[in-house]
Parts: structure tokens; C-alpha cells; sequence
């Protein structure tokens, strides 16, 4: 028997997130090779089945097209793309498709007499599209002329006003240069500069039709990311399919295939999650606390699954 275990918030006025814990069907323990050097029987491959409200659908996974930037928007963002750093569970700034983070000390972090930054990063060269083509330094820079369009419908987000120019010095290095300082100048996540595969939108981009690119059906069912999880079908309103990107840089995920429905009645959402039709009921999902109570009542007696309450912030 296994058991998954993620977390959703509450916005609600004391500020409670909400941890929800959903049996697994059972399958068996992957098999290791046998004694002789044979391969054991495979193991059944992990399906993760998810639920949110249908109103947290987003418009995009990437974070500039989605509708907002709270927990909904993050849950699509790091299931299909990525960028360059994360922080970790202690607040500190980590490398994902970055080779490393810049550093004063080590040079690749300049304070610039005039008052302004220059940062380069190194991309890791196995950093891959969903489609196999690698990442480059140009994904960036092509991503930052994006966001900076001003005939573009794109909200600025994060320190991007701040940085004046992303140069691609070679495939694997991109220099960013800063108008003025900032404490976020290693730092380069879901609010950074942005990674677009160029090799895709580039050239809708260049037709002039700024209409058809922002609306264009590559930003959602057509979706090519760098994320975890590659997305195989989005029916609009109902369900996301994705599976299990072999070639992601950070190691293929252990689950293999991911459904995330979308119900928009709360109630109907738990029941679903009380006849084991959904295994997870992640941060995007909004329930509240009766319906939290709700569950660990129901699950009291039969080990069905696990709630935790974290206090988090005082929010009206």
C-alpha cells in the first residue's frame, strides 16, 4: 500500500494551509533484476489522479499566461515547466536547470560601479524541451523580448522592470544585465526571466499577428515545456493528461502518469475524494476548513487518508 502526501492552503481569515493525504490503489514494489541477471516482472506503472475547483484552471502552465499567481498558477507551473533556480523548504536559493547560482565570490555576480548588475548563468547542458530540443540561452532571451512587448497583454512579474537586457553569450550562457541592485540577482525562478522554446514561437512571433500569438493554442493544449510531467492532452474545462518526461534534467519523476480533473462544486470535489475516484487534492485547490473536518472524520476509522493543518498567515 502506498501513500502520497502534498499540501493545499486555505485562504481563509485565520490563515490555515491544509495538508491531504489519499490512499493509493495498491500495486507492487518495483522488482529489482534476479539473482541469474534476468529482469524481474515489471512493476504497474503509478497513476496520480488529482482535483481541483474548476475555476482554478489556469489559461497557460506558463506563468505570465495564467489567470493569477497563487498557488493554482505555481501547481500547473512546476508540473510542466521550469526555470533556472527554486527556493528549497528552508528559503534558500537552489539550482534546477541552472548549472549553479552565480555568486559574488565566485564572479559571476557583478556589482557594477554605476549602481547596476551583470549576472551569468550557465544552463545545464542535459536541460531539455518536451519535444527533445535542448534548452539555450536564446529560450531566455527570446522569453524576456516577450514579456517585455508592449503591444503584449503581459503583466511585469517579479524583478523583471529592473533588468534592462538578456544576452545569449553561447548556448549554455546568458548574461543578464540589471538597471540597478537587487537582492534577487541570483535568482531566477517561476517570476524571473522567463524560458519560451524559441524554436516554436519564434516564428509566429515574427508574423506580426500579436493577436494570434498570445492566443495561439501553444500556450495551453499545445503546451511544450521543460517541467517534470509532459502534457499529452487538455480537454478545456474537464481534465489535464500528462505523463512522465524520461528526458527531465533533475531525474523522471516516480509517478508515470498524471490526471488532473477539474469539479466545480466543493462538495462534489470531496466526495470524490472520499470514493477514492481522486488520490490528491493539492495547494491550487481551495477547501476550506468543514470540508477538512469533513474528510478526517470520514477517514478516522479506516487509515483512508491524513489532513494537517499548518498555521500559516493571518489573511482576510
Amino acid at each position: 500500500m502506498q501513500r502520497v502526501r502534498f499540501g493545499k492552503p486555505s485562504l481563509r481569515t485565520f490563515g490555515v494551509s491544509v495538508l491531504v493525504a489519499l490512499t493509493l490503489s495498491c500495486a507492487p514494489a518495483p522488482s529489482g533484476r534476479t539473482s541469474e541477471g534476468g529482469a524481474g516482472p515489471a512493476s504497474a506503472p503509478k497513476t496520480l489522479r488529482i482535483a481541483m475547483q474548476t475555476s482554478n484552471e489556469q489559461a497557460s502552465p506558463a506563468m505570465w499566461g495564467s489567470s493569477g499567481s497563487g498557488s493554482a498558477a505555481l501547481e500547473h507551473y512546476f508540473i510542466f515547466h521550469s526555470n533556472l533556480t527554486v527556493f528549497d523548504p528552508q528559503k534558500n536559493v537552489t539550482a534546477r536547470l541552472a548549472q549553479k547560482v552565480p555568486t559574488v565570490e565566485d564572479g559571476d555576480w557583478k556589482v557594477l560601479p554605476g549602481g547596476g548588475m551583470e549576472v551569468t548563468w550557465k544552463i545545464r547542458p542535459d536541460a531539455k524541451w518536451h519535444d527533445g530540443t535542448p534548452l539555450t540561452a536564446d529560450d531566455f532571451a527570446f522569453g524576456f523580448q516577450v514579456v517585455k512587448d508592449k503591444d503584449l497583454a503581459i503583466a511585469t512579474i517579479g524583478d523583471l522592470d529592473k533588468i534592462s537586457e538578456v544576452r545569449a553569450l553561447d548556448p549554455q550562457t546568458m548574461l543578464v544585465v540589471w538597471k540597478g541592485q537587487s537582492v534577487y540577482g541570483n535568482v531566477n525562478g517561476h517570476d524571473g526571466v522567463p524560458a519560451i522554446p524559441r524554436h516554436i514561437f519564434k516564428p509566429l512571433y515574427d508574423t506580426g499577428d500579436k493577436a494570434g500569438f498570445e492566443n495561439s493554442a501553444l500556450w495551453n493544449t499545445g503546451w511544450i515545456g521543460l517541467g517534470p510531467f509532459k502534457l499529452t492532452s487538455w480537454t478545456l474545462g474537464s481534465q489535464m493528461e500528462a505523463v512522465a518526461f524520461d528526458q527531465y534534467a533533475l531525474g523522471r519523476p516516480k509517478v508515470d502518469r498524471l490526471i488532473i480533473r477539474y469539479i466545480g462544486d466543493v462538495n462534489a470535489l470531496v466526495a470524490n475524494v472520499l470514493s477514492g475516484d481522486i488520490d490528491l487534492i493539492p495547494a491550487g485547490a481551495q477547501l476550506d476548513i468543514n470540508q477538512m473536518v469533513t474528510l478526517r472524520q470520514a477517514w478516522a476509522g479506516n487509515n483512508g487518508g491524513s489532513t494537517l493543518l499548518n498555521t500559516k498567515s493571518v489573511r482576510t
